[in-house]
């Protein structure tokens, strides 16, 4: 009965409350709130890149890094990066608020935040972070210029200055395209994230195109989805349908859409009963 009247007892206790508002804090990406310690963040400042958007976290704090949920002053987000793209000061809620920067140059820089409302609390400022230069991305040579629908590829996917080369500090997602003579294909993975400034494995296409049978009118395209400027494309090469594998059958109001998931566009047009209309048949791959 003691172990039982302990738990229940220890149910009861309150969480800690937060004292007065005092302080700023800015956390960057990679970052953790640790309050009740000397810094009140735990981790390590991830590098960032340069024209690539990414939010900062800034909470109002007590002298113990509490967050102090019934502060919503006006905050303004300042930064030792004099090209930096700032948001507009805006307020807090419940204490806290995540503002999305970028950097627009290489080097290490910091951020401050400044309370617009009440100017009696001192600036925060963030720990250091570091801006690297990527040009965009470049995709390992093709060797073999004919590839199938539905089969995979292997290639590396690399990160790249504007000198060509490789960016190792960056790491995060990149997104993937089939580009084809028709448009964009399907493909899979359609996300990669590099670590060290590479990824490596296999993609699969599932849009065959052999209007070039020589040169190749399909390429992969990796782009970053939050700035599409940072892109790269591979080298032409031309991918084949696969093996006969089954019929698919259009009725009107529908339009074969081949490397798709369901293979067909539009909806069924409604017919009249006991009259006569046409479908096409076609024999296709998986």
């Amino acid at each position: 009965m003691a172990a039982v009247f302990g738990l229940a007892a220890l149910s009861m206790v309150p969480a800690a409350i937060a004292g007065a508002y005092t302080r700023l804090q800015i956390l960057l990406p990679g970052e953790t709130a640790a309050p009740g310690t000397t810094s009140g963040k735990t981790g390590t400042p991830r590098p960032q890149t340069t024209g690539v958007p990414f939010d900062i976290t800034v909470r109002a704090c007590d002298s113990s890094w509490t967050t102090v949920t019934t502060v919503t002053d006006a905050i303004k987000i300042l930064c030792s990066d004099a090209s930096a793209t700032l948001p507009a000061p805006a307020q807090l809620g419940a204490g806290t608020r995540f503002f999305t920067v970028a950097l627009n140059a290489a080097g290490t820089f910091t951020f401050q935040a400044h309370d617009q409302t009440d100017t009696t609390i001192p600036d925060g400022s963030s720990g250091s972070v570091g801006a690297l230069v990527l040009q965009g991305f470049v995709f390992s040579g093709i060797a073999q210029k004919n590839q199938y629908a539905g089969q995979p590829m292997s290639i590396t996917l690399s990160a790249v200055d504007p000198g060509g080369r490789t960016v190792a500090g960056f790491s995060g997602p990149v997104k993937l395209k089939e580009i084809t003579s028709y448009g964009n294909g399907r493909i899979t993975p359609e996300t990669v994230t590099l670590s060290g400034g590479a990824w490596s494995g296999s993609v699969t296409m599932y849009r065959a195109d052999e209007t070039s049978i020589n040169r190749g009118n399909v390429n992969l395209y990796a782009y970053i989805e939050s700035a599409p400027a940072k892109n790269g494309t591979s080298d032409p090469f031309t991918v084949h349908p696969g093996s006969f594998h089954r019929l698919q059958i259009v009725p009107p109001g529908q339009t074969p859409l081949p490397g798709s998931v369901s293979g067909v566009t539009g909806s069924p047009a409604s017919q009249g009963a006991g009259l006569a209309f046409s479908v096409t048949v076609y024999s296709t791959d998986d």
